[in-house]
């Protein structure tokens, strides 16, 4: 359910159509120069503006999860990083360059898109979702 107020919804999303409005306009407005680095730092603000704080730890979370070079090394390697995700404080790497950004921007869509699915299915149901 989105609330009108700053177009954020209970599990702290904002509006996606408020953020590629936004995005798009910065974007456009830095590509007279073609100045890559300012794009690169205009959607790396937007992101880091755009998605909540506990849902952006969850997000990066899940880009960079580590590959494991061999299936022996795998569960060391996967326990060793959900545990550093699960130590309260812990900083995830920001996605650098474009490619990562856009990773990042199509996983919160595709959250965004799941988070109002739900709603919309439990308001259909007649039934409140819990939190």
């Amino acid at each position: 359910m989105r609330s009108r107020k700053g177009n954020v919804d209970a599990c702290g999303f904002q509006s996606y159509a408020a953020v590629l409005q936004r995005a798009h306009a910065l974007y456009h407005h830095s590509s007279s120069t073609r100045d890559w680095s300012a794009r690169i730092f205009i959607l790396s603000s937007v992101l880091r503006n755009a998605i909540a704080p506990t849902v952006l730890h969850h997000t990066l979370a899940i880009l960079n999860v580590p590959a494991t070079p061999s299936p022996d090394t795998q569960t060391e390697v996967l326990e060793r990083y959900i545990d550093r995700y699960l130590q309260a404080g812990s900083l995830l790497e920001f996605p650098a360059d474009a490619a990562a950004m856009t990773a990042l921007r199509r996983l919160y869509s595709r959250i965004s898109y799941f988070v109002d699915y739900c709603s919309r299915a439990m308001r259909a149901l007649a039934t409140k979702p819990d939190g």
